[in-house]
């Protein structure tokens, strides 16, 4: 009698096998996990005195000197140079969540000071990657195979890197198809909960050691709170290929647009499997994408480009808020060889409009573009942005809440005059204004400040883009109406715009324009 027949035996062999299979790549694991703490005990004793110095810095070398004299920016223009140099050190040593801030803080060329985003831009370049080996147990620990298992062929040297993640080229062993995918840091399970602790620490420190010197119009407190939910959103993949997705429906009709496909059976919540896009340029590469497809081309690409941020600020209220280069890239389109098509990647950060807020900011959008300064107080009002409404036009418009000039020109010596006499544009307005932005505001900034600085790489004009957020801003006031409501609004939009610029006489008589005046509490005083 058989009393342990061969498939029970070799059944139990393989439960066994699997199970010490199993706590070996949980072991792994762990040691990923005690890695990540230990690197963030390490980081947090680099960073507080980093920043406890560098808010010293500013405390007492500005001490006594009048603020704005010349001796006082000359001062303070020294001390931020420092102080982003202090930084840059910080978040290339730590790597990680200071990375990844290190990178925004250098993307907000309007909103910190030059001596900052000059010094932190270098860290948009090519991040430090993790060895193959570290990598493996992402995908033994969450989806219980081994990197063979999945795939045929993985190319062990990644062909991205940045401060979260790291990209290789790969091959399924299912069907054969050639993929890119995208790996989270195993330390980071663990490192970014007590990076985070840290960080907000040292920020609450700074805040505090500030709050009565000439920086208190800034909320690093509240920004660091925006930033931290911004990423846990990005260190969900799935998350990501449903943003993804989403996009790709929004834009079904314009193929000017490609998202990759993603292969959700493979991917989870720390590794993203997704179609290779082959023969690809970015957007910052303006050069070579005007060799390759002409100077004509390159501007046509970027009104693709306007558009699509467009349509997604002021129609779907779904948008991609990390449209630096290295997520915008450029392929010929399949139909048409001869023509560029925009290749969107890395959808991890999004900002998600409620339908109260887009048409709230249509109708601020659509009173700036109109010179109507009243209705745009009103409306700014309406959405809590207080006594700095006067600044929206100057950071979305680009001009002055006073100006008279075409829309999309440049800053008349005047308007610098007045700017520079009043006072009115410097860092720390800026911050009070960034302080009572809603958050969703501040991403629409961040997108259309990116949308022009590849506009202008392209070739591009600034009145183009305005006209083009004014387009899709009107389209979204009528969405709901009929085909002539739209017309008409449109209609009235370019009359008061031609009026307003060759006619000023006949539009101030027919609609009013008041230029604004400041009392003590900076309410606008119509005279």
């Amino acid at each position: 009698m058989d009393f342990f027949p061969k498939d029970t035996l070799c059944s139990r062999i393989k439960e066994r096998w699997a199970q010490r299979k199993t706590r070996f790549v949980k072991l792994k694991q762990l040691r990923q996990d005690f890695s990540g703490f230990c690197f963030s005990t390490v980081n947090c004793g680099r960073t507080m005195p980093v920043l406890g110095i560098s808010a010293l810095d500013y405390i007492y070398n500005l001490k006594g000197l009048e603020y704005p004299s010349e001796e006082y920016t000359k001062t303070r223009a020294k001390i931020h140079t420092r102080v982003a140099n202090r930084i840059l050190w910080l978040c290339k040593k730590n790597g990680g969540i200071y990375l990844k801030t290190g990178q925004y803080l250098g993307s907000l060329e309007t909103l910190l000071p030059k001596e900052y985003t000059d010094t932190l831009k270098v860290l948009q370049d090519k991040a430090p990657n993790v060895a193959l080996e570290k990598i493996k147990v992402v995908i033994e620990t969450d989806f219980g195979k081994t990197l063979e298992e999945i795939f045929s062929s993985f190319d062990p040297t990644p062909i991205a890197a940045a401060s979260l993640a790291q990209v290789h080229k790969a091959v399924l062993r299912k069907n054969g198809e050639e993929v890119a995918v995208k790996i989270q840091f195993p330390t980071l399970r663990v490192q970014t909960y007590y990076d985070m602790i840290v960080m907000s620490f040292c920020l609450k420190v700074v805040a505090r050691l500030t709050k009565w010197y000439r920086f208190r119009g800034l909320n690093w407190v509240e920004f660091f709170d925006n930033f931290k939910e911004s990423l846990s959103n990005e260190l969900d993949f799935i998350q990501e290929a449903n943003n993804a997705m989403k996009t790709r429906e929004e834009f079904e009709d314009d193929d000017r647009l490609y998202i990759p496909n993603y292969y959700l059976q493979f991917s989870g919540k720390r590794m993203l499997v997704m179609e290779f896009i082959k023969n690809t340029l970015k957007v910052s590469e303006a050069e070579e994408i005007k060799k390759k497809y002409g100077d004509k081309q390159a501007v046509e690409l970027s009104k693709t480009l306007i558009d699509i941020f467009s349509k997604m600020i002021f129609i779907t209220g779904h948008i991609h808020a990390d449209a630096h280069p290295g997520n915008i890239l450029i392929r010929e389109h399949p139909k048409n060889p001869k023509i560029p098509q925009v290749v969107l990647i890395d959808h991890g950060l999004y900002c998600n409009l409620t339908k109260e807020f887009i048409d709230q900011f249509r109708r601020l959008w659509f009173s700036m573009v109109t010179f109507d300064n009243v209705k745009m107080k009103e409306i700014a009002h309406e959405m809590g942005l207080g006594e700095h409404y006067r600044f929206l036009p100057l950071l979305f418009t680009y001009r002055t809440i006073n100006s008279t000039k075409p829309l999309g020109g440049k800053l008349t010596d005047q308007e610098r005059r007045f700017l520079k006499v009043n006072d009115e544009m410097n860092f720390e307005k800026i911050g009070m204004l960034t302080e009572k932005l809603p958050s969703n505001i501040c991403f629409i900034f961040k997108t259309a400040q990116y949308t022009l600085i590849h506009n202008k790489r392209l070739g591009g004009s600034i009145r183009y883009q305005l006209i083009s957020f004014s387009d899709y801003c009107i389209q979204g006031l009528t969405l709901k109406d009929s085909i002539l409501s739209y017309y008409s609004t449109k209609c009235l939009f370019y009359l008061k715009m031609i009026l307003f610029e060759y006619f000023f006489g006949i539009y101030k008589f027919f609609f009013g324009f008041y230029v604004p005046k400041f009392d003590e509490n900076n309410e606008i005083v119509i005279e």
